[in-house]
């Protein structure tokens, strides 16, 4: 889910060859389907204590992002090409959905997040939880939120403000929400699979 380049070679091949074959058939059947089961709790090692929905501007998150390339501070982290993934024409000031989490042990639970391949964050208003997505089918329930009105109209509007820019949103890992510098951070996108 993560393989940017290859789904943009496949959406241009769609366009620029196959759709214009006479033998195309727009509602054909996929071949590709991607079967998500239900969602695992999360092992004890990648929760955090707390979190939060939150906005930043792009240029922050570039420049934080900038520190992690360097590996200013020994954090962790995934940075994406916005050029790949057709982001790039975003406005700095495009404020960018994402997910803070705070722990005590915000460092150890940096490395442990490293090591999945984070394809994304989901707010599951059914079931009012934070859905990880990892790999290439895997879903944990990473956080919890209560089951009011208002908690559900802040996940929808998180929602909703990723489909504004592109799918585009962050993870970022924090001891404390005073700290000046995320222990982790993964720059993540929504994007539907070809379909081929």
């Amino acid at each position: 889910r993560r393989c940017f380049t290859l789904m943009q070679w496949l959406e241009d091949r769609i366009e620029s060859v196959y759709k214009k074959d006479p033998r195309y058939v727009e509602k054909a059947v996929t071949v590709f389907q991607l079967d998500l089961g239900s969602p695992q709790e999360i092992p004890e090692p990648l929760r955090g204590e707390a979190w939060e929905f939150v906005k930043f501007p792009l240029s922050a998150l570039k420049t934080e992002l900038q520190t992690l390339d360097k590996n200013v501070g020994g954090g962790f982290g995934k940075n994406l090409d916005l050029a790949q993934i057709r982001c790039s024409d975003m406005s700095e000031d495009t404020e960018i959905p994402g997910v803070t989490v705070f722990s005590r042990r915000a460092l150890p639970l940096a490395a442990w997040t490293n090591g999945l391949e984070i394809a994304g964050i989901k707010a599951d208003t059914e079931r009012a939880c934070l859905l990880l997505e990892t790999g290439v089918m895997d879903r944990w329930r990473y956080g919890s939120y209560p089951k009011t009105e208002g908690a559900a109209q802040e996940a929808q509007e998180w929602e909703a403000a990723k489909v504004d820019t592109r799918g585009l949103h962050f993870l970022a890992i924090m001891e404390t929400p005073d700290d000046e510098e995320c222990a982790g951070i993964w720059l993540l996108q929504d994007r539907a699979a070809p379909s081929i």
